[in-house]
This record gives structure tokens, C-alpha cells and sequence, in this order.
């Protein structure tokens, strides 16, 4: 019976003792599993215990511009005084100042009353000179053709003479006349010949006599026409007109006043064309020339303009004049306005990248450039820099440089990248 029941304890006792060292054993297994992930964990940390985590900025090939700002005048395309062609009282001032006039039409007319008169003048004195042309010329056709008549007579007579001579001495040859007979035919044909050289004479110098008279009397017409054509002018200068079309911008004479020829009388500004003219720096001056085109402010509106030269200021080397053609607009800038142009230059271009990227010591720029997890130092030369940007060059596009660039961050220090928003 005793032996019956210690059996069963002992089994009971052996089992339980095998369950304890069972889980003595798993305890210690975890324990260690427990261990090994602190290490690594320990040791993970420690890899990481020299890397610096950045924002970099990527190099990119781009131009640096900046806004600038000028003063720009606006002048009229066609600016012209115009003077009194002739002397006079002005009348009346036809077209007043802020007047638009068209090419031709009359601003000022002077009293033509005596330049009237002297157009009648003139007149008169022309038909007075062209009269006594006409007379002088039929004067001198009756005076030579009656010279020529006589000339013909003498010429008839001393034909007449000579044969008589040459018959009388083939008589007096052959003694049929005596020679007192002779005598006196000799004495007619010199008669005769004598008369001859005295028409010939007197028909040269009326031929050449008139002549000269007709060329003065034909001189008379021609002054006496000229007369007339510059009082015709005269007449036609009292009104005092537009060269182009235009306003009135000023007005040099009142009612009444005399004026002389050549005195200014109004001031004409040109409607159809506006000029923009500013000054800038030397160096922004190609560019602009270049450009072409700028875009003046006024009124809250942007005026095209049309660069059409530049030139130095006398006695100025740091600003060029430059001029623009402003194009037509419903609403054109008022002339003599002083308003604002702005323009954009380019400074540079190359690697463009933000000032913050870079760092200067001992007169040397450089960045920070990530390869393969380490920043290294990039020396780099600066080609322009403004507004927060910096061209550079000795770095190529698509170069990662450390972007904003902590003071403490050296060269050769591993890096970690911060992507995106992490």
C-alpha cells in the first residue's frame, strides 16, 4: 500500500523538476535576444553619432536679372518756331494755343492791305515794261528795214555807175568821148561807191544799236516780273501757316502787335509722334539698344516705346541719352510729362545658384557640394550676384550644393539629405 503511493510522488516530483529547467532555459534565451538588439541598436547609433542632415540646392544653368529704375521725358516727335515770312501788323490769330491744326492751315494772318498794293504795283510797273519792250522792238523793225531799202538804192546806183564807167572808157578808147566825159563817169561811180559804204554803215550800226536797247528793255521785263513775284509772296506770307500737322503750343504775337520777317511767331508740336528720352548708365545702355523695346509708366498704364538711338551727354562719361519712339495710344501721354521707365537688365549668366550657398574665406568663394554622402568644398569663381542669387563658375549643372549652409558645416563632413519635407 506504502509502496503504492510513493510511486506517483516520486513521477510527480521528476516532472515538475523537468518544467523548471524548461523555463529557466527560454528565460535565458530571451535575454539574450533582449541583449543582441541593444547592441545593434548601440551600434547604429554610434554610425550616426558624425553625420550632419542638409537641405542642398540644386546648380542650375540660368541668368541673373535685376529691375531698374530712370526718369523719362516725354517730347514731341516734331518741334518747330515758325516765323513770319513777311513784315506786317498781325490782324488776327486764327488758331489759338492747344489748337490742333492740319498742315497748311493758317495760325496767324497779318494786315495785307499795303502788301496788296504793292502787288498792284509791281503789276503796273510789269505791263509799263512789257509796253516799252514792244515799242522799241517795232521801232527797231522799221528803222533797219528803212536801212535796208537805202542800202539796196545805193547798191542799185552803184551798179548803175560802175557800168557806165566801164562803157565810157570803151568809148574813150575808141574816141568816141573825150576824156573830161571820162572824168565825170569816174567821179559818179566814186559818187556811188561812197554812198554804198555810207548805208552799209548806217544799216550795221542800227541793226546793232536796237539790239543792245531790246536786251536792256527785255532786262526791264525780267526785274519788273520778279518785283512782282516777290510781292505776290509777300501777299501770300501774311498768312502765317502750319508746316505739319499739329498743336499750337504757343502762340509769340498779340493782336495788333507789328512783327517783323523773320520774327517767331508760334511755337508747333507734332500730335502724331511722341519721343521718350532717359538717361541710363553706360553699361545698361547696350543692352537697352539692344532690347529694342521698353515700356514707360504713366497713369497706371504701360506705354510701348521704340528704342531708336543713344548717344553720349556732352561733358557727361557716366549716363547715355537714349530715345524711344512711343507707340500711338487712344490716350497719349501728355507732352512735357516727367514719369517713370522701367527696365530689367541681365547681369550674368551661368551657374545660377542662392547666395546663401556660398562662403568666402581668405578671398576665395566656394560651396559645399554633396558627393556620395560627404560635403566638399567646390571652389567657385563669382560672375554676378543680386537679389538673393549669385552666378558662379567651376561648378556643373545638376551639382547638389549644402543650401541654407551652416557656419560650422566643414569640408569632408558626412551628410544626410533632407528630401521633400522630412
Amino acid at each position: 500500500m506504502n509502496r503504492n503511493v510513493k510511486r506517483p510522488l516520486a513521477f510527480l516530483l521528476i516532472l515538475a523538476m523537468g518544467s523548471l529547467s524548461a523555463c529557466t532555459s527560454q528565460g535565458q534565451e530571451g535575454q539574450q535576444a533582449q541583449g543582441e538588439q541593444a547592441q545593434g541598436a548601440q551600434a547604429q547609433q554610434g554610425s550616426q553619432a558624425g553625420t550632419r542632415r542638409v537641405r542642398v540646392a540644386q546648380a542650375e544653368t540660368g541668368e541673373l536679372t535685376t529691375q531698374r529704375n530712370t526718369s523719362v521725358n516725354i517730347e514731341p516727335g516734331q518741334e518747330s518756331q515758325i516765323a513770319a515770312g513777311t513784315s506786317g501788323q498781325v490782324a488776327s490769330i486764327v488758331a489759338q494755343e492747344g489748337s490742333r491744326v492740319q498742315e497748311g492751315d493758317t495760325v496767324i494772318r497779318l494786315d495785307a492791305e499795303d502788301l496788296q498794293l504793292q502787288v498792284d504795283n509791281a503789276r503796273t510797273a510789269l505791263q509799263s515794261a512789257r509796253i516799252n519792250l514792244s515799242s522799241a522792238q517795232a521801232s527797231n523793225q522799221e528803222g533797219t528795214q528803212g536801212a535796208r531799202d537805202a542800202l539796196q538804192a545805193a547798191q542799185t546806183n552803184l551798179n548803175l555807175a560802175q557800168q557806165q564807167y566801164n562803157e565810157g572808157q570803151q568809148l574813150f578808147n575808141a574816141g568816141g568821148i573825150s576824156q573830161t566825159q571820162l572824168t565825170q563817169f569816174k567821179a559818179q561811180l566814186e559818187q556811188a561807191q561812197s554812198s554804198f559804204q555810207q548805208a552799209q554803215t548806217s544799216l550795221s550800226q542800227l541793226e546793232r544799236a536796237p539790239s543792245e536797247s531790246l536786251e536792256l528793255q527785255r532786262l526791264q521785263v525780267q526785274q519788273a516780273q520778279n518785283q512782282l513775284t516777290q510781292a505776290q509772296r509777300a501777299l501770300n506770307d501774311a498768312d502765317v501757316t502750319a508746316p505739319f500737322s499739329g498743336e499750337v503750343a504757343e502762340v509769340l504775337v498779340e493782336q495788333g502787335e507789328f512783327i517783323g520777317s523773320g520774327s517767331p511767331a508760334f511755337r508747333l508740336i507734332s500730335t502724331e509722334e511722341q519721343l521718350a528720352k532717359f538717361s541710363v548708365p553706360p553699361q545698361d545702355a547696350g543692352p537697352l539698344v539692344q532690347q529694342g523695346l521698353v515700356y514707360v509708366r504713366y497713369s497706371g498704364l504701360d506705354y510701348a516705346a521704340q528704342v531708336i538711338r543713344s548717344a553720349p551727354i556732352p561733358g557727361e562719361s557716366r549716363l547715355i541719352n537714349i530715345t524711344a519712339r512711343v507707340y500711338e495710344s487712344e490716350t497719349p501721354i501728355p507732352v512735357g510729362t516727367v514719369t517713370q521707365l522701367s527696365y530689367q537688365i541681365t547681369l550674368a549668366e551661368g551657374i545660377k545658384l542662392p547666395s546663401g550657398a556660398l562662403r568666402t574665406q581668405g578671398g576665395q568663394s566656394f560651396v559645399l557640394a554633396v558627393r556620395e554622402g560627404v560635403a566638399r568644398q567646390q571652389n567657385v569663381n563669382v560672375v554676378g550676384e543680386s537679389g538673393g542669387s549669385v552666378i558662379v563658375s567651376g561648378l556643373d549643372a545638376g551639382s547638389e550644393v549644402v543650401f541654407p549652409l551652416p557656419a560650422d558645416l566643414q569640408d569632408g563632413t558626412p551628410v544626410e539629405v533632407i528630401r521633400g519635407n522630412s
